[in-house]
């Protein structure tokens, strides 16, 4: 591990369904005042539940950090944001699980 330094980004997401019932997922990436969109994701025939958005989300993270030997996901993000549907509430704390330091709405 490298030196201690202070979280600074948080990732994001948000899903969007379309008048034709097809679905995506939208990530972003906040850093200060920033926000950038990321990337979009299609879950294909994937059921958009808790289990599979914090899989997503950790995938995301653990990709972000994968090049740098010295920095840890907790050490990169502070941690995630999207709206507080029970969905995304629960899929927090599949997060969490695995990060406990993060950042979370209501927890």
């Amino acid at each position: 591990m490298g030196p201690q330094r202070e979280p600074n980004e948080t990732k994001g997401w948000d899903g969007y369904t379309s008048a034709t019932n097809k679905s995506v997922i939208n990530i972003t990436d906040t850093v200060a005042d920033l926000t950038a969109f990321s990337k979009c994701v299609d879950p294909e025939d994937n059921v958009e539940d808790a289990k599979f958005l914090a899989d997503l989300i950790i995938k995301e993270m653990e990709k972000a950090v994968a090049g740098n030997p010295n920095l840890s996901v907790e050490e990169a993000f502070a941690g995630c944001v999207a709206d507080n549907v029970r969905c995304n509430m629960n899929a927090f704390g599949y997060i969490c699980a695995k990060y406990p330091k993060f950042k979370f709405p209501n927890r």
